[in-house]
């Protein structure tokens, strides 16, 4: 009997050991993708609209999701494709681009480009910590054709 009940308060010890390591660092499925605000780019069903806005020639929208960074890019490397165009946007990979860095977070994960004529299209990843992570589309419109702000 002192066996069977010593087991069982191992094992009940062990879930809650798995239950409270499952709540404080597991990402949660992201799901299916919906459009965003800026030329329908995909965000995560669960993602909530943080900010939108516009600036002289740039436009933008910025998205929070609870999930890790890593989690967050897996669902993007498995929603775009590196090297595909998005819609009238050609790819521009970020290490050719004439504009290579539109990337406006300092701490970021990953990085999307795209251009078409004078203006270029950036979806970038970050982690903003406690299990949450950030997503940032823009749209950067030039008057002079270059793609750098």
């Amino acid at each position: 009997m002192r066996q069977s009940l010593a087991r069982a308060a191992g094992t009940f010890s062990t879930l809650i050991l798995i239950a409270g390591c499952a709540d404080a660092g597991a990402s949660v499925p992201l799901g299916k993708a919906k459009a965003s605000m800026v030329e329908g780019l995909p965000v995560p069903e669960q993602a909530v609209l943080a900010g939108q806005g516009k600036n002289g020639g740039a436009s933008g929208a910025k998205y929070e999701v609870a999930s890790s960074i890593g989690t967050l890019d897996d669902w993007y490397n498995g929603h775009l494709a590196r090297g595909q165009a998005w819609r009238n946007w050609t790819w521009s990979s970020p290490s050719n681009s004439a504009c290579p860095n539109l990337n406006f977070f300092h701490s970021s994960g990953e990085s999307w480009q795209w251009q078409s004529g004078g203006s270029a299209l950036s979806l970038t990843t970050a982690s903003s910590g406690s299990g949450t992570s950030q997503i940032e589309i823009n749209v950067l419109l030039t008057a002079n054709g270059s793609l750098c702000p």
